[in-house]
């Protein structure tokens, strides 16, 4: 089967699976094939169909990038009741059930952890020992991990953070720095850019929730472009979020 009659049927197949999708059949393919194939756009691959491959790619960062570039084009999901924007990780799932079920993965409880389990770093990330309640040993990557999905994504992004742009990093300052350069560069102000950098290495440190640490825009493949900032602007709103993201993980304990 050529390319494009693959991702075409993929797309038809994936909108009589979940009907509620709220995306037109043009937009769906320019997402899937986005997704997918890793084309720039449905025209880029139109042009030339047979320079793309179906698949995974080997990295982590790659599989995040795609899925952060599908962003705009993704439906809007219904602003969650905790804190507003962490319906940002649920998007992630449904960009990543997309691209799982082109695959033939079609129900898998994160489609977003089986991508990164058939990447090929995952077998290089120094995963943590976990051990069962009749004592037998496995880790987040191990489908026995007698943990839920949404556990075992956590500790693989949590692992894989400080290798995210290989043995060049030093450790994750570099990181916490570029968010505060980005909250600046982006109009806030000194004060409140430190206090971003402070929330955005609290989340991570202290281990909040992977809702909480996918909003700041930790795990993003570029943070230099300030996602967090897209979300929220610069003003008011942007503080108040930061606030209540660190009131809703440690209550009584924001600065």
């Amino acid at each position: 089967m050529d390319n494009v009659t693959f991702l075409k049927s993929k797309v038809r197949a994936s909108r009589a699976r979940t009907p509620a999708l709220e995306l037109s059949y043009a937009q769906h393919l320019e997402v899937a094939c986005r997704l997918v194939f890793g084309a720039q756009s449905l025209n880029h691959f139109m042009a030339s169909p047979d320079h793309y491959c179906a698949s995974v790619p080997d990295s982590i960062l790659t599989v995040l990038d795609r899925i952060q570039r599908c962003e705009p084009m993704l439906p809007e999901l219904p602003v969650d009741d905790v804190v507003p924007g962490y319906e940002r990780l649920e998007q992630w799932e449904v960009a990543a059930g997309i691209w799982a079920g082109a695959l033939q993965r079609l129900h898998v409880p994160s489609p977003l952890l089986w991508l990164f389990l058939q990447t090929q770093e995952i077998n290089d990330l120094p995963m943590p020992m976990l051990m069962n309640a009749e004592g037998a040993i496995s880790s987040p990557v191990d489908p026995t991990a007698d943990i839920s999905p949404q556990e075992r994504l956590m500790l693989i992004l949590y692992v894989w953070l400080p290798h995210k742009e290989g043995p060049g990093r030093k450790a994750l300052i570099e990181l916490w720095d570029q968010l505060q350069i980005t909250a600046e560069a982006r109009g806030m102000s000194k004060e409140e850019a430190s206090y971003f950098r402070m929330v955005c290495r609290e989340s991570y440190n202290h281990g909040w929730s992977l809702e909480s640490m996918v909003l700041l825009g930790i795990f993003d493949a570029e943070p230099q472009k300030g996602s967090f900032f897209d979300r929220f602007g610069i003003g008011s709103e942007a503080s108040a979020i930061m606030r209540e993201i660190w009131e809703t993980e440690e209550p009584g304990w924001a600065p």
